[in-house]
């Protein structure tokens, strides 16, 4: 597979994991509400994501104390997320991230002319460290715009290529950091730009909403925020046991 394609596929799964989590698990669906009538389902305990496989991992905490953890991994994609959880009279978990995260970014360091030279594109963290595999669209003043993606030492044009670059866009395909379509200066042709991290890989719970449903002995907990939802099963206290003594033995 070529890298191109790899950062295609991988675009399209990230758009499911950012929209929230688990990306096997993300759907649209109903949410049953829950029902008043019966004594709200204490939602502390450890959880996994169902859907969950080979290459993809997630698992939410809810303390009894009112703090969650969440954390996904899924190939080269890592996100976690800490906060408070409140439970209303109704059952109805409310979850918010704390502290609010960063989002990173991706911004304009320079556009210069540099005489004789073929058209280049360098990203770079704020250190200096140039970064690749950054997709990018270039267009021109005439004919087809160029979609490639950024090498470790940036990408450059063929000299062969005459054409006036107008707008540049650029996307990081791993946590989805994005460039809108942004004008070229006339004559510029070293094209330099900043990929500021903040807090990349924290996912922002913003009053994200969590029904818990009982059933053949399992508690099942749907975390919804605007673009759908994804359920979690609740592990059972030995699973939850043998899980903390792994991590116990793992550590140094």
């Amino acid at each position: 597979m070529t890298k191109r394609k790899h950062n295609a596929m991988l675009g399209g799964f990230l758009s499911f994991a950012l929209s929230f989590c688990a990306p096997m698990a993300w759907a649209k669906q109903e949410i049953a509400a829950p029902n008043p009538s019966s004594s709200p389902i204490n939602p502390a305990g450890l959880y996994q994501g169902i859907g969950d496989g080979p290459d993809v991992a997630s698992q939410l905490l809810l303390t009894k104390e009112g703090d969650f953890r969440f954390q996904l991994m899924a190939g080269a994609l890592d996100l976690w997320s800490q906060g408070q959880w409140i439970q209303a009279d109704n059952g109805t978990l409310t979850l918010n991230t704390a502290p609010r995260p960063k989002p990173p970014e991706l911004h304009v360091q320079s556009m210069e002319k540099k005489a004789g030279a073929p058209i280049s594109i360098l990203v770079t963290t704020p250190k200096g460290r140039s970064i690749a595999g950054v997709d990018f669209v270039i267009g021109f003043d005439k004919g087809q715009s160029i979609e490639d993606y950024t090498q470790s030492d940036g990408w450059q044009a063929d000299p062969a290529e005459k054409r006036i670059p107008r707008w540049i866009s650029l996307r990081e395909p791993i946590y989805d950091i994005i460039l809108d379509q942004t004008p070229i200066p006339d004559g510029a042709n070293d094209l330099r730009f900043t990929l500021i991290p903040n807090d990349v890989g924290v996912l922002d719970f913003i009053n994200a909403t969590g029904i818990l449903r009982e059933e053949d002995g399992e508690t099942f907990l749907t975390v919804s925020m605007d673009k759908g939802s994804t359920s979690f099963v609740r592990l059972k206290p030995d699973k939850e046991q043998s899980g903390e003594e792994q991590k116990t033995e793992n550590k140094p």
